[in-house]
């Protein structure tokens, strides 16, 4: 993993090569903390993010602070996962929507959302069969029009031998848009502590669909 100077880090996974994932935490601010949409556009100390990092990359964070508000993101890398967790202060109900993730993978791009897929009971759903937000600036919009059974969006490869999947509290919903494609996770706040999930798995539907039971 390798974080920048602002709330956005990258992810290399090898086993899916000539490409990387980035995930933003938050896109949008948090509270009136600043998110990665605030780069480059207010001034530094808006956004800039100071993260600390192990010496393998598998263990990031940072800390951002304003007043008595902060908060605290800590990634870890363990195998084919990636957990990310928040530990806001005094910063209300942070809308957990505002964590995106974007696919930048030759196999896993595509325009036409072929890729992106929603899990219902012990089915994928092509993102392409579901309903677009149809007042959205985004070519691409998408979004469910019910709660995952599973908390997670996945992004299944064009060659259909490798899942990505974000997971977040059971009882989210699942949107994003198709270029780059990017997922977000929708309808679930957290007025606490929140931990989302990424997985990287080289896999058929039918594991896929066990690992996330």
């Amino acid at each position: 993993m390798i974080p920048t100077d602002h709330s956005t880090f990258k992810i290399i996974v090898p086993w899916f090569p000539g490409g990387c994932w980035v995930v933003d935490i938050p896109e949008s601010g948090w509270g009136g903390l600043s998110g990665a949409n605030d780069w480059p556009y207010k001034a530094p100390e808006s956004w800039k993010v100071d993260w600390k990092t192990n010496a393998d990359g598998s263990r990031i964070e940072y800390f951002n602070k304003k007043g008595d508000k902060s908060v605290k993101v800590v990634v870890t890398a363990e195998g084919d996962s990636v957990e990310c967790g928040i530990h806001p202060v005094n910063l209300g109900r942070i809308n957990l929507a505002s964590i995106c993730v974007k696919a930048l993978n030759p196999f896993f791009c595509s325009q036409e959302v072929m890729c992106q897929h929603y899990v219902r009971g012990k089915q994928l759903v092509p993102v392409s069969s579901l309903p677009r937000q149809g007042d959205s600036a985004l070519q691409f919009a998408w979004r469910g029009n019910k709660p995952p059974s599973h908390g997670a969006s996945l992004m299944r490869s064009l060659d259909g031998n490798g899942y990505f999947a974000v997971i977040g509290p059971q009882g989210c919903g699942g949107g994003g848009n198709g270029c780059y494609p990017c997922t977000h996770l929708n309808g679930q706040y957290s007025d606490g502590d929140a931990n989302i999930k990424l997985i990287f798995q080289v896999c058929g539907e039918k594991e896929i669909i066990e690992r996330l039971n």
